[in-house]
């Protein structure tokens, strides 16, 4: 995990509201940094949502998918939806937590954790619709590991 850099892409197709779908992102650790790649109107959400101070937000930064592609290759982990954020990502080799709906696209199978497009990539996907808490806390235990990696490298 190195540096310890997280990205988050998210879009307005995927809406985690309430106290019950949140996901720690080691933020109290000082070697974790959360960045956002989120272009658009909706980029304005880290300011609303008061998270400006734990996520720094990158769009300003991202005029094009060649400077998206260069921010991909210096961050160890992406947290993201299906967007082509995500695609980029697996494309590039990234390591990447990808949220999915029960119900998606072709490209993510059914049932599967990981795609034979990206090995980079795991997936988490809605057992329900509509409800998160399962993928994200399957999330979550896949990020503490993350993080207990990170904890490991720096004790060695």
């Amino acid at each position: 995990m190195g540096s310890g850099n997280l990205s988050l892409a998210d879009s307005s197709t995927v809406s985690l509201t309430g106290s019950a779908n949140q996901v720690s992102l080691g933020n109290s650790d000082p070697r974790i940094a959360a960045y956002s790649l989120q272009l658009g109107p909706r980029a304005a959400d880290i300011g609303k949502l008061g998270a400006d101070l734990l996520v720094t937000d990158l769009s300003p930064v991202l005029p094009d998918f060649a400077e998206t592609a260069a921010v991909l290759q210096q961050l160890d982990l992406l947290i993201t939806i299906d967007s082509a954020v995500a695609h980029l990502a697996g494309a590039l080799g990234v390591k990447t937590f990808l949220l999915l709906r029960k119900v998606s696209d072709w490209r993510w199978f059914d049932h599967r954790s990981d795609s034979p497009w990206y090995p980079s990539m795991t997936l988490f996907r809605q057992v329900e619709l509509d409800q998160w808490d399962v993928p994200l806390e399957a999330l979550q235990h896949a990020l503490d590991g993350e993080i207990g990696i990170l904890n490991d490298q720096s004790v060695s």
